[in-house]
């Protein structure tokens, strides 16, 4: 494509008939500007062809020394297919000329007078040829491999050239046809249709539109720009480059979270220590006034907590340094045991009519780091103890569909009130802040947790965080011989690629397409079991080749093989961590954790059922068990137990490879 770069001002002139170059000079220094360069021979003619970028026309005036005229004109025509061979022979060639033009010749000049006429409008159309077939070259060019889709559409808005995305239609489906008739109705392509109109017929640009859309992988976000495509002045249609900028907007909303979460952190900083500074505070008046010094162990309890504050304060520093805001930070922190946490805090909210009653058991943990789940607990508990009766009972427990309540006997919140009562500065007293509620509410945010509030046993109030990952009786319960074989490969769901599973020695090699295990879909590859009663399923997981970011591996124990079934599912992400996924009733929608935690080397998931409970662990040797989430799953036997596949790609395979996968019958005591 150097040849750009070079007028073509030049004529070559092949076979060197007097007369014919006579007049090519003659015109070259009148009535066209080019530079003439004669040869006798083809090979003469390749090589000047070769070395010279500014020919932009050549004329064969006879047979050259060394070949026919027709077999000239071929070669020389396979050098370049746009660049014009005019013929002038003697009246005894025509039948040559006829030949040489069905191999590569354009044109035949009968009249010498007309030659430079002839060949100045030869070299003018080349010019336009070359430079018209470099454009189309570049064009397709940034079609093939610009990132995004790179468009032009007609004053109809339909298409007339399209890239190829990956993920898309091929691109053969689009021409001719609007956003609408590609995709069908919806609000993104009526307003992307819209959009093109409005560019064709006012000829103003769009520049860098943002858009949200959602796929069976999540939401994504885009950024349209659309240019009006103009012919001679006026508008024939739009040239347009849509492109994917997910992770910009991502990481944009990311940082914007981390601001509004410092902000709030400083507040609820502010918020926390207030409550120990003047507990402290009126036990040192009280026995500065009456000399009791056991009240400074209260004050000293208090400048305890101050301390906690403190250390939690760096602790939250340092997992905003690593982690996302959903992520629970698997592998980076301990599960929190609720009941010595619930005493701690009841130590320095309560007050001796106060009454706390805790129905976890003593072994329950929730996986959230301490630094979020104890401003929780603590606001909650001060909350019911603030606004309740001088006898009040606060009661605390777990969600058999995952997660717990703070309950209380007092004098509840009216249904109306309940959302303000969530809202940033909402208060009763006339001395309060109205942030501790606030302050759960974005912490419940920040963990996708989801918070709620209703009526309690008594008519008290009654606070409900779902999907915390609560687990309520992490007991361990033994095995029994009995174990099963995975006899069954199954794709569930409407997959569009058929999946398979074999086994070779000790490893499983599962592949799987689907849209996704997520809310309403249903989609993947089941290697499974059918079995009766307890059970519990293992293995690590050694490799993951997903078709995208979001494709998973996992193992699952499921009430059916329809689409229907309801299911607990744990397993591995190709880019977003351990994947925790749940349906505790036949039919409803499901529920999802990314955990985002740093990746696992070789992660283990076990998962065991015992009657409608299910509890999942994770661990990074298969000796130490970590347990992660607890529910109660309807389910009846026999139960589907085994290994999952979902590319979150339709027409894409994703494939997994698990060792150490066993199904074994649990037996509780």
């Amino acid at each position: 494509m150097d040849d750009l770069l070079s007028d073509p001002t030049t004529v070559l002139v092949v076979g060197g008939r007097e007369r014919a170059v006579a007049q090519v000079r003659s015109g070259s220094a009148g009535s066209f500007d080019e530079v003439v360069v004669v040869v006798d021979s083809v090979e003469a003619a390749l090589a000047t062809l070769s070395d010279r970028r500014d020919v932009g026309c050549v004329l064969v005036t006879a047979a050259p020394t060394d070949a026919s005229v027709v077999e000239a004109c071929e070669r020389i025509h396979a050098v370049d297919e746009h660049r014009p061979i005019l013929l002038s022979l003697d009246d005894s060639a025509g039948r040559t000329a006829a030949r040489a033009t069905q191999v590569g010749a354009s044109e035949i000049v009968l009249d010498e007078d007309d030659l430079p006429d002839r060949l100045a409008a030869a070299v003018d159309r080349y010019e336009r040829r070359r430079d018209q077939a470099a454009e189309s070259s570049m064009f397709r060019a940034i079609l093939d491999g610009v990132e995004g889709a790179v468009y032009v559409k007609d004053r109809a808005a339909r298409h007339l050239r399209k890239s190829t995305s990956p993920g898309d239609f091929s691109s053969e489906e689009f021409i001719g046809k609007t956003d609408v008739e590609v995709y069908g109705e919806s609000d993104n392509t009526l307003a992307s249709y819209e959009d093109d109109l409005r560019v064709i017929e006012e000829g103003e640009p769009i520049y860098d539109k943002e858009a949200s859309y959602t796929t069976p992988d999540g939401t994504h976000w885009s950024w349209t720009t659309k240019l009006p495509w103009k012919h001679d002045g006026e508008v024939v249609g739009l040239v347009g480059w849509t492109r994917d900028v997910t992770e910009i907007v991502e990481r944009r909303e990311r940082l914007k979270c981390q601001d509004e979460r410092m902000e709030e952190f400083v507040r609820s900083i502010r918020h926390d220590v207030k409550s120990p500074i003047q507990i402290a505070s009126g036990r040192i008046a009280l026995a500065r006034e009456t000399g009791d010094v056991t009240t400074l162990e209260q004050a000293s309890e208090a400048i305890t907590r101050i301390d906690e504050i403190l250390d939690d304060l760096t602790q939250t520093v340092l997992e905003n340094s690593s982690l996302s805001p959903e992520g629970v930070g698997v592998g980076q922190s301990s599960p929190v045991s609720l009941s010595d946490l619930l005493e701690d805090v009841w130590e320095l909210v309560g007050f001796d009519a106060a009454s706390l009653e805790i129905e976890f058991g003593a072994d329950a943990v929730v996986n959230a780091p301490r630094s979020s789940i104890r401003p929780v607990l603590e606001n909650l508990l001060k909350n019911a103890v603030d606004h309740g009766c001088s006898g009040v009972t606060v009661r605390v427990g777990p969600l058999p569909s995952g997660g717990l309540y703070v309950a209380d006997d007092g004098p509840g919140i009216p249904e109306a009130e309940r959302e303000r009562v969530l809202e940033d500065g909402y208060t009763t007293t006339r001395t309060g802040t109205g942030t501790g509620l606030s302050i759960v509410t974005n912490i419940a945010e920040q963990r996708n947790w989801e918070l709620s509030l209703t009526e309690s046993w008594a008519g008290g109030a009654r606070v409900e965080l779902r999907n915390a990952l609560v687990v309520s009786d992490p007991s361990v319960v033994p095995t029994a011989e009995e174990t099963f074989s995975l006899t069954d490969g199954i794709d569930v769901g409407d997959v569009i690629v058929a999946g398979e599973s074999t086994l070779e020695g000790d490893e499983w090699h599962v592949s799987g397409s689907g849209k996704n295990i997520y809310g309403e879909w249903n989609e993947f590859h089941f290697r499974c079991a059918s079995v009766d009663g307890p059970v519990r399923i293992e293995g690590q997981f050694t490799d993951l080749d997903g078709a995208n970011e979001w494709s998973t591996a996992g193992l699952m124990i499921r009430d059916g093989l329809d689409d229907e079934a309801s299911y607990g599912h744990v397993g591995l992400t190709a880019g977003h961590g351990t994947k925790i996924d749940w349906r505790t009733s036949r039919g409803e929608g499901g529920t999802t954790r990314h955990l985002e935690e740093s990746s696992l080397d070789a992660p283990w998931y076990r998962l065991d059922r015992v009657g409608d409970t299910l509890t999942i662990y994770c661990s990074t040797d298969g000796r130490s068990w970590r347990p992660l989430d607890q529910r109660r799953v309807e389910l009846t036997d026999p139960v589907r137990v085994g290994t999952t596949v979902c590319s979150v790609q339709p027409e894409e395979l994703a494939r997994s490879t698990v060792e150490h996968l066993t199904v074994t019958r649990l037996d509780p005591e």
